[in-house]
Order: structure tokens, then C-alpha cells, then sequence
């Protein structure tokens, strides 16, 4: 496995990498691996107190009521991991902004008007990951039925699913396709950008 060049003495802040990706491409076990690499905080979004009520919109059909409710998230998440930052931690967030904005454009066009980044902070890396969708519904169908009915219900939506990663294909992103990659391998990938970042870093 690829090892990364950060010389914590001289960077005084830590890196904040995000993973985003519509549900099957392996975000969740990349983001674990990766933060286990590079000893740096795993965080997810959103975090308390929204994902603990998130229950409420997600039942709601509104798609604006459920996008203002994830990027309110958004926000207080930024501000946890800011703070986590200045202190000279690494966060790896698994799902950030890109995905309140690529899930909900899909649900509603309109989104597309009201989306702002005002206020939040930028990652210094963004990977989307991406795989095809037969090889996301098998991993879906493979996974044990722990997540919330809604959440399940969203991913076994294959249409909705191919809609929103379409959406997340036109993001200035870092795109990893995980069908032709190993877990592992996908880690040394982003480690190679992370190196590279950190490179072009040095000559500013």
C-alpha cells in the first residue's frame, strides 16, 4: 500500500479529503481503509443531531424540505470539521456537499437553482466513486438489512440511483471506478493524489 508524504511539523493544519458516491460503489469500506492509513479521523455526514432526526424528512416527499434539511447538516458539519482541521487532524468525511447536491437535483430539477456552498469549507481533495449498476445492485443485495427502511428504499431505486451518479459525473471530482479496482488499490490511488496535493502544496 502506497504510503503518504506528510511532514506533520511542517503542515500545521491536516488534510480534509471527502468520498462521495451513490450507494454500492464501496464508499463506506474505502473511506474506513483510508482513514485507517493515514491515521486521520473518519467522520460522516451529517452527523448528530441531524442523522439521529433525519427520519423526519426522509419520510417527507418534499424533496426542497429534505435538500434544506441536508444542507443545513452540511453546515454544522463543516464547522465540526474545520475545527478538527486547525487542531492538525486529517479528516476523511464520508459524504459531504457534493452529495446534498447530486442526490437532490435528482429528486428535483429546482435544486439546481437554490444550491450555495456559501459558508462552507473546501475540501482539499474530493474523490467520487464510481462503479456500473449491475455491479452496485449485487453489492446492495449482498449488504445485511441494517440500514433505516427509507435508506433501503433509496437504494434499491436503480433508476433514481443511475440518476444521481449521472449528476455526480459532472462535479469537478477526482472519479475512481471501483469496479476495476480493488478496495486497496482505490486507497493507493487516492494516496498518490494526496501526494501529488501535497507536492503541488509545497511549490506555491
Amino acid at each position: 500500500m502506497e504510503s503518504i508524504k506528510l511532514d506533520r511539523q511542517k503542515r500545521k493544519k491536516g488534510l480534509f479529503i471527502t468520498l462521495d458516491g451513490v450507494d454500492g460503489v464501496g464508499k463506506t469500506t474505502t473511506c474506513e481503509l483510508l482513514s485507517k492509513s493515514l491515521n486521520a479521523i473518519l467522520f460522516k455526514s451529517p452527523s448528530e443531531p441531524f442523522q439521529s432526526t433525519r427520519y423526519i424528512v426522509d419520510t417527507d416527499i418534499n424533496p426542497l424540505t429534505r435538500y434544506f434539511f441536508f444542507r443545513a447538516a452540511n453546515q454544522s458539519d463543516s464547522k465540526k470539521i474545520e475545527a478538527l482541521i486547525s487542531a492538525g487532524n486529517t479528516v476523511i468525511c464520508d459524504r459531504y456537499v457534493f452529495s446534498t447536491y447530486a442526490y437532490h437535483v435528482a429528486m428535483d430539477k429546482r435544486v439546481n437553482d437554490i444550491f450555495e456552498k456559501t459558508g462552507l469549507m473546501e475540501p482539499d481533495i474530493s474523490i467520487l466513486l464510481s462503479a456500473p449498476s449491475n455491479i452496485r445492485r449485487e453489492r446492495i443485495k449482498s449488504r445485511k438489512l441494517e440500514n433505516p427502511s427509507y435508506d433501503r428504499l433509496l437504494e434499491n431505486n436503480y433508476k433514481y440511483q443511475n440518476k444521481v451518479q449521472r449528476v455526480f459525473k459532472k462535479l469537478a471530482m477526482f472519479e475512481i471506478d471501483t469496479e476495476q479496482n480493488t478496495p486497496a488499490q482505490v486507497v493507493d490511488i487516492i494516496i498518490e493524489r494526496i501526494n501529488l496535493f501535497l507536492s503541488d502544496a509545497s511549490t506555491d
